[in-house]
């Protein structure tokens, strides 16, 4: 009897899950405030132009271009003078650090590779109950939601596997100005800076920077220099340290501020969250 070798399949990208699924149109004024969440999500623009903020970068789309937005990424989009449409696909994965690159840059897709998403949004909305922006099962639909499922994940190895993605951005005075304020946020989350401290290092005045941060934002510097404070505890806790740990390393006041501050970002406690993780 002749023995064949087994030879394991690895698979690096693995759908866990669908968040949401939706194309829609929106307006030339449209301004979303921005967020961030737990799982990956994809914006493709089918038409019309927009921009988008992926932490301290900001960059200009077009029809056919594509964004990945990883876990817990602040991000927001808004238009750029006129109507544009978004075809937006969430989800969560086994391993995030192999997705890793599609968030670098902007993935300006071919025709084949629009028709291809274009298809793959039909067998969604086939497969799938699309109530808006939410998603849930069909009845009886499992084969079809595999078989959607699949094609997300080929989908996502063609893109890695191409490489093919550039990191265009804003060129914009306000657009670097920005860049620089998140720089200087990030290393200095375990400081307790004010608004004055903060607008003291980027060497602008305390107007202009509460300009810049809600042009790119839609909040003011104290509240985003929180947001990036929460995501890095969501790292830290992750990594071993405790809830009083994090507190005092990210410069929170009280532990009891910093756990009702990280509820009311992730709607979870820090130590719900560090329990599940």
């Amino acid at each position: 009897m002749r023995v064949h070798n087994k030879i394991p399949i690895p698979r690096p990208i693995k759908i866990e899950s669908l968040c949401s699924a939706f194309h829609l149109p929106y307006e030339e004024n449209y301004y979303f405030s921005g967020e961030m969440h737990d799982f990956w999500e994809m914006v493709f623009i089918t038409d019309g132009e927009a921009a988008i903020a992926k932490n301290n970068r900001i960059f200009n789309l077009a029809k056919g271009d594509l964004a990945f937005h990883p876990p817990m990424e602040f991000h927001r989009v808004w238009s750029e003078g006129e109507p544009f449409r978004l075809l937006v696909i969430s989800f969560t994965a086994s391993d995030d650090e192999v997705l890793k690159r599609l968030g670098e840059g902007i993935f300006s897709l071919n025709l084949e590779q629009q028709h291809t998403l274009k298809a793959l949004k039909d067998e969604i909305y086939d497969a799938f109950n699309i109530d808006y922006i939410f998603i849930s099962s069909l009845g009886d639909s499992s084969l079809a939601m595999q078989s959607a499922v699949t094609k997300l994940e080929l989908f996502l190895l063609e893109l890695l596997r191409s490489g093919d993605y550039e990191k265009r951005r804003d060129k914009s005075p306000s657009a670097q100005q920005f860049s620089k304020i998140i720089e200087i946020m990030t290393s200095n989350l375990n400081k307790d800076l004010s608004v004055e401290d903060i607008a003291q290092l980027s060497s602008i005045s305390v107007s202009n920077l509460k300009k810049i941060c809600h042009k790119y934002t839609g909040a003011g510097p104290a509240k985003h220099f929180l947001k990036l404070k929460i995501v890095r505890a969501m790292q830290l806790l992750k990594d071993g340290m405790n809830v009083t740990e994090v507190s005092d390393y990210l410069a929170f006041s009280s532990q009891s501020y910093f756990s009702s501050t990280f509820r009311r970002e992730t709607g979870k406690s820090p130590t719900q969250y560090k329990n599940e993780t």
